[in-house]
């Protein structure tokens, strides 16, 4: 019977706590994981020709960006795929976890304590606390 492997969102926002989830993400996959990385961008609700330009800006660099994720787990031989949503990024990520049927969401986070955290809030908690699947959260080596 073949294995056919389980679906991993990865929540990218491109700072080092999202790389390293990424690099720790490679210590327990298995041949037939599918990885989803997934990229949320929150445009501002405008339509004007300035701000589509910055969308498609924004859009563009976004994909950039994930194009290194897509290639450290393609350089190891595992498939993956990039997802750029719009919207909250909590919500967006919940929701897509909830669409692809996924085993686990992987994420980094800085660690804020203290008053910056009740003051910037959390969108690792919040994953937790709704997610319908497993959650790894990855903290960053030299967080706070």
């Amino acid at each position: 019977m073949a294995n056919n492997g389980n679906k991993i969102l990865l929540a990218v926002d491109f700072s080092p706590a999202s790389k390293e989830a990424a690099q720790k993400m490679l210590r327990f996959l298995k041949e037939g994981d599918k990885v989803f990385v997934l990229s949320v961008v929150h445009h501002i609700p405008y339509d004007t020709p300035d701000i589509n330009k910055l969308r498609e800006e924004q859009t563009a660099n976004t994909n950039a960006k994930q194009a290194e994720y897509i290639k450290i787990f393609e350089d190891a031989g595992y498939h993956a795929e990039a997802l750029v949503r719009d919207g909250d990024p909590r919500q967006t990520i919940i929701n897509t976890a909830h669409e692809l049927y996924a085993h686990l969401i992987v994420m980094g986070t800085r660690g804020l304590s203290g008053m910056k955290r009740t003051l910037l809030g959390s969108c690792a908690d919040y994953i937790v606390r709704h997610a319908e699947c497993p959650v790894m959260v990855v903290r960053e080596s030299n967080s706070e």
